[in-house]
């Protein structure tokens, strides 16, 4: 599947999981805030701002595809667009949020491929959880990037869905112990089953 369509299908999931536009908001902050974190997008720009920037350069013909889908080259025209005089109220909430997540999107899968769209997408299913930490899943990321960790099962597990739990839970283990080594091992479960009891709450 091409790039493209891969962040369609991502925006498209984000909008048929989030009714309400602020669920919409959350995803993209969390989305801008990873992008950021993990060092793809270099901007002070909140994740509405980001969104109008992206789309004002849209307007000049400043696309992802103009650019061959070279992030880095993208990222670095949008960042030099003038938005001073644009009215940011042209476009909704919802639109400016989604512009954000699809651009960001786009970077992070470009570099981490069908992980990050797995990860992105159950962030879209469970906006509101404390499990999708910036923190966390930029670990989630880097470790299935390095072979070290299984991210598909682990986010089946952690949603409840039919996976390995104890392949799973020993992949989480690794993770929680990098985000809180003062931990215990059965702390560290403990905590890993709490989150997972919360996100089947919701």
């Amino acid at each position: 599947m091409s790039i493209l369509a891969t962040i369609g299908g991502i925006c498209s999931a984000v909008i048929a999981v989030c009714t309400a536009v602020s669920a919409v908001c959350k995803v993209a902050e969390s989305v801008v805030a990873l992008g950021k974190a993990m060092g793809l997008i270099h901007t002070k720009d909140s994740q509405e701002q980001l969104g109008v920037r992206c789309l004002a350069a849209e307007e000049q013909g400043i696309t992802p595809e103009a650019f061959d889908h070279d992030y880095s080259a993208y990222l670095k025209a949008v960042n030099s667009v003038d938005i001073s005089n644009v009215d940011p109220n042209q476009w909704t909430k919802q639109e400016k949020a989604l512009k954000a997540i699809e651009v960001v999107s786009g970077a992070i899968v470009h570099d981490y491929g069908k992980n990050a769209e797995q990860l992105i997408l159950a962030l879209a299913n469970h906006p509101e959880s404390d499990f999708f930490t910036t923190e966390r899943m930029n670990v989630l990321l880097n470790k299935a990037a390095d072979n070290e960790i299984d991210l598909p099962n682990v986010l089946a597990y952690i949603q409840g869905g039919d996976a390995s739990a104890k392949e799973a839970r020993q992949d989480l283990l690794k993770v929680e112990q990098i985000l809180n080594p003062d931990l215990s091992k059965d702390e560290a479960l403990e905590v890993i089953d709490e989150k997972r009891e919360n996100i089947a709450a919701n």
